[in-house]
């Protein structure tokens, strides 16, 4: 089985009738390749861009996000892809005002920021919160986000604008965090969820996982972290998708926030999933294996 990955593929979802990968974003892709082997392991991998270059032979492949692009390019060269969601569902559920707008828990102050009245809304939700963070609604691996502070300075207006013209940002609290954790899963076809085991996540300054640990069925927080993951795959399914997801969460003071929810591979899938990887790979071939191509 070959690994191909997309992991710009949130650009594409924001953008689905014009996206191509620039040399910068592909630059930054062969940058962060050797960490994919967190999630494929020993398995081959290869970037989307670098897919003709690829063994040409027919075989089985997973995308780290199966795009309509994504998909048209790796069917076209003649890989076997599992059924993936409508890609309206996957948009929806890939889009980040939906964990904004989700009962899972939040921190203090997260909203969605859109229409005229937004930047008035940022500057009081500043002088109520102080500092926040603003998150494009299709942000991921720490990027596309901003820090800011009252008083608003033009760089930060110019994010804000910006962001409202592609449909809306995220602000959110700026948290004291104290660990991160993810849960990762499979929702199968259906609905029913094949869930993994926490994790212990450690990150970079920018949000980027450097290491992916199973913590002790023993630690404080599992059972808690695993509820979670029950409420997000469940989230997940009302809306028609199915696939694999992961929730980032994160402890604070106050207790545990979800800060995140990917509805595609994220890095520590395999960490997660752990001896029922095989399986739940598996089933997501094995329930869906004659689903036309939606390209």
């Amino acid at each position: 089985m070959l690994w191909i990955l997309n992991p710009d593929a949130e650009l594409e979802l924001e953008r689905p009738l014009n996206y191509q990968t620039n040399h910068a974003t592909l630059a930054a892709m062969r940058r962060m390749a050797p960490r994919f082997r967190l999630l494929t392991g020993g398995d081959d991998m290869t970037l989307l861009p670098d897919l003709q270059e690829a063994d040409p032979a027919p075989r089985r492949a997973l995308l780290w996000c199966p795009t309509p692009g994504a998909r048209r390019i790796a069917v076209g060269l003649g890989y076997k892809l599992p059924a993936s969601p409508d890609p309206s569902v996957l948009a929806r559920v890939n889009d980040k005002a939906l964990l904004a707008q989700s009962p899972l828990p939040a921190p203090a102050c997260r909203e969605l920021l859109e229409g005229d009245g937004a930047v008035e809304r940022a500057e009081n939700l500043l002088a109520g919160f102080g500092p926040l963070r603003l998150k494009r609604r299709f942000s991921f691996a720490g990027r596309r986000q901003r820090k800011i502070r009252a008083p608003l300075k033009e760089d930060d207006l110019r994010f804000l604008r910006d962001g409202i013209r592609l449909g809306g940002l995220i602000v959110e609290s700026e948290l004291e965090i104290s660990a991160e954790f993810s849960i990762h899963g499979m929702i199968l076809p259906g609905g029913s969820p094949l869930l993994g085991h926490p994790a212990r996540v450690e990150a970079d300054r920018y949000g980027s996982v450097m290491t992916i640990e199973r913590i002790p069925e023993t630690h404080p927080r599992t059972s808690e972290l695993t509820g979670l993951g029950l409420r997000a795959a469940e989230l997940l399914g009302s809306l028609g998708y199915f696939g694999p997801f992961g929730l980032d969460v994160l402890e604070t003071s106050s207790g545990l926030v979800a800060s995140d929810l990917n509805a595609r591979f994220t890095l520590g899938f395999r960490v997660g999933l752990g001896d029922r990887l095989a399986l739940a790979l598996s089933l997501l071939f094995e329930y869906a294996p004659a689903a036309p191509d939606q390209s």
